[in-house]
């Protein structure tokens, strides 16, 4: 399923993705930009099927990765703004 996406606030460069795999857990990361493409792990929660509240995940946090991997269908660009703006 697409990533649906969100501002954590509206000066910050800090954004939600939020997404379900096929096997019905659902994730909720917090990424902020690192560079074109790429982002890191500000925060990682976790839902199971059947589970009522969201269990985070402090082993992933920190952690550098593509966003394409995280959201393939996400545009960084449109997410985060250019390059330029990325290293503000």
């Amino acid at each position: 399923m697409p990533a649906t996406t969100f501002q954590d606030d509206l000066f910050g460069r800090a954004r939600w993705l939020e997404r379900t795999s096929h096997s019905g857990v659902t994730f909720r990361i917090q990424v902020e930009p690192v560079g074109p493409g790429t982002v890191r792990l500000l925060r990682y929660e976790r839902r199971r099927p059947g589970e009522r509240d969201f269990v985070r995940r402090p082993a992933e946090e920190g952690r550098v990765v593509p966003l394409a991997t995280l959201a393939p269908e996400q545009d960084w660009a449109a997410l985060f703004g250019s390059v330029a703006e990325a290293g503000r």
